[in-house]
């Protein structure tokens, strides 16, 4: 079972001391804390919320909030009981009852001293007297599976112990200042793959939505170099007996049978039945031609997989599955490339598990006998016979790819369409963070013009957070999420190693990748293209003479060459002028992405 997310939490001289005081110590008029704060700087309501799998709106509230949790490394299971700190006003979340010697303690067994939790010495008498080699590398955390089960532990040490498996996500937790929730969704396909692997036990057909950029053909193409190669799809998971050595990585069950045949397509507009399905071709025959049956990639896979077909023609070979990943599914005319073949995306009428299966009409095919079509020639020239009548096997699984922009193509009609299980890849600001080292990015959303020391601290990787995250909200508002941009653009300022160098990738991307998808949204309405770019009269800024982006000016015999066109913009190209004028670029930059001035 794969992870969703990891709740971390540093282990501090003072929750050390709540936890492991003895009885009788604390204020003199009794009581004292025994509880752990969480720090809700990095983690929100709402991710705090879905992490406890809580409402949203309630959460702000609600006192006691208990989860069951297996420890890492002992037997047992505990409870762990999250509790709010004052309302909704207050900024910190805390799970109670943690102090191991007061009456109704709840400290979980994965904290305790028989898993080998630190305790303080005899001679402690606060927190400022227990030594920091005792804390200072202690992190604890509570794994969330995506079946809603959790596992707490800890771990001490300040980066990655060599017993632990390879991971991004399992790597950020030693980044950790205070308390995160790590999102493993924002490191890793785990979830996204089992979500497909889900959703084919629904339906053979799934299709992938969303605009681009956002991984839909990374995903595709993951997928195909597992089947292709033999790997097995392998998921981080939990061991919750090894405490020093607490995650592994597991193989996925797979809905279907192995082995598996692959094949890919990108659909175009040339692209037709004749490639997919079926086609005769003129062969050379003497001095005349014949017409020779050829079955497309669809039949060819539908053929090639018949168990019942691999005993008569033994070199069919012996796959069980076929799998086609088709690219940019609504790219070419999908109804005309199916044919009468759109019924066979519905299992109903396969053979196998169909519950009324239907002969496969092969009227392009004539008979060779009253039981046997005449021969039809496969991709890797295998000539065979098919039974009539023939069933379309059950085995035969699609995953495509659509572009959630191209509305202009011709989209899926409700025949095709309600044959597929629709997955949505959206952009994720929380994978654009994760992959450029971006810890607390929700602090960006609330910079002011008075945040000054912010504003100077501000760095490549931040401000290309915020570019994506203001366009995306623009579009999202205007246009619908199918128009943002995917995260995915940005990704290559990650393996910059200069600030200069960001800056300069990050204006080449602006260039090539996101500008020109922003003047073609809005091809027609060149006043929202002044907005987002933070020029007109509705805008609540004014950009300084560093701005590189300017409206042009009005002809002479125009109302006067002072005045600018409302409409009409200088052409500017950033990564050229990177090279003349770094700051202004940088200062550019920065006003797209918001910043005040």
């Amino acid at each position: 079972m794969s992870i969703d997310s990891i709740l971390v939490r540093n282990l501090t001289g003072g929750d050390l001391w709540n936890m492991e005081r003895p009885a009788g110590t604390g204020p003199a008029g009794g009581g004292g804390q025994t509880y752990i704060d969480l720090p809700l700087g990095n983690i929100s309501f709402a991710s705090l919320a879905e992490f406890l799998n809580v409402p949203v709106a309630s959460i702000e509230n609600l006192d006691n909030v208990p989860i069951q949790a297996l420890p890492i490394g002992v037997g047992g299971s505990s409870t762990l009981t999250f509790a709010s700190r004052g309302g909704a006003n207050e900024t910190r979340y805390r799970i109670i009852n943690q102090n191991q010697y007061r009456i109704g303690s709840e400290r979980h067994d994965g904290w305790s001293t028989a898993n080998g939790f630190p305790t303080i010495p005899a001679t402690a008498v606060s927190a400022a007297t227990i030594p920091n080699t005792l804390h200072e590398n202690i992190k604890l955390f509570i794994v969330k599976m995506i079946d809603g089960t959790y596992y707490v532990g800890y771990v001490d040490s300040n980066a990655v112990p060599a017993t632990w498996v390879s991971s991004r996500g399992l790597s950020t937790i030693f980044g950790v200042r205070s308390c995160e929730i790590i999102h493993f969704s924002d490191f890793c396909d785990d979830s996204e793959i089992l979500d497909i692997l889900t959703a084919w036990k629904r339906k053979p057909n799934v299709l992938l939505y969303g605009p681009p950029g956002t991984g839909k053909t990374h995903l595709m193409n993951k997928l195909w170099n597992a089947f292709s190669g033999g790997n097995p799809i392998q998921c981080l998971s939990v061991d919750a007996n090894n405490r020093d050595n607490p995650f592994f990585y597991e193989p996925v069950l797979l809905p279907f049978e192995e082995t598996i045949k692959t094949s890919w397509v990108t659909f175009h507009q040339n692209y037709n039945y004749e490639n997919f399905i079926f086609t005769t071709k003129p062969i050379p025959n003497g001095a005349t031609f014949e017409l020779k049956p050829y079955a497309g990639l669809l039949l060819d896979s539908a053929i090639s997989i018949d168990s019942n077909l691999q005993v008569m023609f033994p070199t069919l070979g012996t796959h069980k599955t076929a799998i086609i990943f088709i690219d940019e599914l609504n790219r070419g005319n999908v109804s005309r490339i199916f044919g009468e073949f759109i019924t066979f995306m519905d299992c109903d009428y396969r053979d196998g598990t169909g519950n009324t299966p239907l002969p496969v009409p092969l009227n392009n095919l004539d008979n060779n006998t009253a039981t046997r079509t005449k021969t039809i020639i496969l991709g890797d020239g295998t000539e065979i016979d098919l039974p009539i009548p023939w069933f379309f096997p059950n085995d035969v699984y699609i995953l495509a790819s659509m572009n959630s922009v191209d509305k202009a193509v011709a989209p899926l009609d409700s025949a095709l369409s309600r044959r597929f299980h629709k997955i949505n890849i959206f952009p994720s600001m929380n994978k654009l963070a994760a992959h450029l080292g971006i810890h607390n990015y929700r602090r960006l959303l609330d910079i002011t013009s008075a945040d000054t020391t912010a504003i100077a601290d501000i760095k490549a990787e931040e401000i290309a957070w915020l570019l994506l995250y203001r366009l995306n909200y623009n579009f999202a508002v205007l246009m619908g999420k199918d128009f943002e941009i995917g995260h995915s653009y940005l990704y290559a300022l990650s393996s910059m190693h200069t600030d200069q160098d960001k800056y300069l990738e990050l204006a080449k991307i602006w260039d090539n990748s996101i500008y020109p998808q922003l003047q073609e949204r809005f091809s027609n309405r060149a006043d929202e293209v002044l907005r987002i770019l933070r020029l007109g009269t509705n805008t609540q800024a004014t950009p300084s003479a560093d701005y590189l982006y300017t409206q042009k000016k009005r002809p002479l015999a125009s109302e006067g060459n002072a005045k600018t066109s409302p409409w009409t913009l200088n052409e500017v190209s950033l990564e050229k002028e990177f090279i003349v004028n770094s700051d202004r670029v940088i200062y550019t930059l920065k006003f797209l992405a918001g910043f005040p001035t």
